[in-house]
């Protein structure tokens, strides 16, 4: 199927009848492809390859696991060097990528099919499906699996977004298949209901192929805008597409819920009761109209006082955890660069896990510019010493620290908060002992608009409500890039088996 198979020959449609702004840019790779650099020919890339084994010849020399994963990754920042040739960056990340699939360095291979994407003018989705797959022969331990997991889910997600179902399925058993030996039960679910999303997709797309036939030839079809503006609405999330398509559907109630929507209120109490409206047509017929529900929820939130504003917070709650589909994981750990990330502290990095050494206030900073709203999970294994873990944080313009083992070893808690520690901003929750060396945990901070939690195995442990407190990180705490995200601990020396982000609003930007 070629890239934009869906995007070209059935939304092309759609075009002819709404006007061609109406189909957004971002809907597929193609439209940044003149963008990318060529792909070098066979006999190009065959002279620069034979040039950086020569250059590398003691790297390839080398034959364990470990030293083909270093070296993959030593080749992929190769090319990220500003001072390297385009082409010979092509070819340094077909090495990369080919030695982290040879040494079951899954997330290398997936960094470096990411990179290739971005940059060069090959088939977006063909070339990260061909990684997967391969991968997917070579993957054995959890920490492979659990990156090619991530990376399916992710390709799913574009995928299903550009229409692209077949392929979207195809990448959707590799995650349910790589979930399941990852034993990471966050992943598993979310592979499942990507999976369970599959049938009505497959059907909704077949009658949107249909109705964009007709629409063709008779635009103001109303049976055959509705079934349109649906697919587009509910299944694709286009909702800038779908909503002019449903005001000339055949449902009035639809219809008129649709044109009220594109007025787009600004007052806080009218964008609450669109919002109620389209709650409520979730529950009657269409379950995915809580999508648009939550979206005005929180366009209102901010302009909400008392318990309207608790109302709304419910209700985008409810939504959130009832669906997790729709979120994007993103596998920060798969990012690190010792060489790069390193703040303070000595960091080292095996088997795809990385390791803080002794000493204070140690710590990294990830590549990577949170969203809106997301959920920081980390699971870690503190190996030694009786102090803190930390979580360094984003919500809008300010950062902040999620703390276990505060006061030794005795005090989970957020901060700063309004300029004050832990013990004296009220969010310290005491216990005999936080963490247990040797026991592995997973920590989840939960950053909302309103409001910040701290999650331990499974269970809420503190959440705060923030609106009209100043966060801050304490200074020792402080990255370079204060807009990254970041993990460090302070002499307790710790394995990090894990650390992603799962976007629940607004897409963060990886920095590599």
């Amino acid at each position: 199927m070629s890239t934009r198979s869906v995007c070209v020959g059935v939304c092309g449609i759609v075009i002819g009848v709404l006007g061609a702004s109406s189909l957004r840019a971002g809907d597929g790779p193609a439209a940044a492809s003149t963008q990318r650099a060529p792909v070098p020919d066979a006999a190009d890339q065959g002279r620069r390859q034979k040039a950086i084994r020569e250059i590398f010849k003691d790297d390839y020399q080398k034959k364990s696991s470990a030293d083909r994963a270093a070296l993959a990754r030593k080749l992929i920042l190769q090319s990220e060097d500003p001072a390297t040739d385009l082409a010979d960056g092509y070819v340094l990340l077909q090495q990369g990528r080919d030695l982290g699939i040879e040494a079951g360095d899954t997330a290398g291979a997936i960094w470096a099919t990411s990179r290739t994407s971005q940059l060069y003018a090959v088939n977006e989705w063909q070339t990260r499906l061909t990684t997967l797959r391969s991968c997917a022969k070579a993957a054995a331990a959890p920490r492979a699996n659990s990156a090619l997991a991530i990376g399916a889910i992710e390709l799913f997600d574009d995928l299903v977004a550009a229409g692209e179902i077949e392929d979207a399925a195809r990448a959707i058993s590799l995650a349910e298949s790589a979930s399941k030996k990852s034993d990471d039960a966050m992943l598993a679910q979310a592979s499942h209901e990507r999976e369970a999303r599959l049938r009505p997709l497959r059907t909704g797309f077949e009658q949107f192929q249909k109705a964009a036939a007709t629409l063709r030839e008779n635009p103001n079809s109303a049976a055959d805008n509705l079934a349109a503006g649906k697919f587009l609405c509910f299944f694709k999330g286009d909702w800038d597409q779908g909503l002019p398509m449903l005001t000339k559907g055949s449902d009035a109630g639809l219809k008129q819920l649709a044109g009220e929507d594109l007025l787009a209120p600004a007052d806080a109490e009218a964008q609450k009761r669109i919002a109620d409206a389209w709650w409520d047509a979730g529950k009657a017929a269409e379950p995915e109209g809580r999508q648009r529900a939550a979206y005005w929820y929180r366009r209102a939130l901010p302009g909400l006082g008392g318990l309207s504003r608790k109302f709304a917070q419910k209700r985008i709650d409810e939504f959130q955890s009832a669906a997790p589909g729709s979120q994007r994981i993103v596998d920060l750990l798969a990012r690190f660069d010792p060489g790069r990330d390193v703040v303070h502290g000595k960091w080292t990095v095996r088997d795809g896990e990385i390791a803080s050494g002794e000493g204070g206030d140690t710590r990294v900073e990830l590549p990577y510019l949170p969203g809106e709203e997301y959920d920081f999970r980390v699971v870690f294994t503190r190996v030694s010493g009786s102090f803190a873990f930390d979580q360094l944080c984003r919500l809008g313009d300010q950062s902040f620290e999620w703390e276990i083992g505060y006061d030794h070893n005795t005090v989970y808690g957020f901060q700063d908060l309004d300029g004050a520690h832990i013990d004296r901003n009220g969010s310290a929750v005491r216990v005999p002992k936080c963490i247990e060396n040797g026991r592995t945990y997973v920590s989840v901070v939960k950053v909302r608009k309103g409001r910040i939690e701290g999650w331990v195995n499974g269970q809420l442990v503190k959440s705060i409500d923030v609106p009209g407190v100043h966060l801050s990180l304490p200074e020792q705490w402080l990255l370079r890039h204060p807009e990254c995200l970041g993990v460090g601990t302070f002499e307790s020396p710790t394995t990090f088996h894990a650390i992603e982000v799962v976007e629940v609003t607004g897409k963060g930007k990886l920095l590599r």
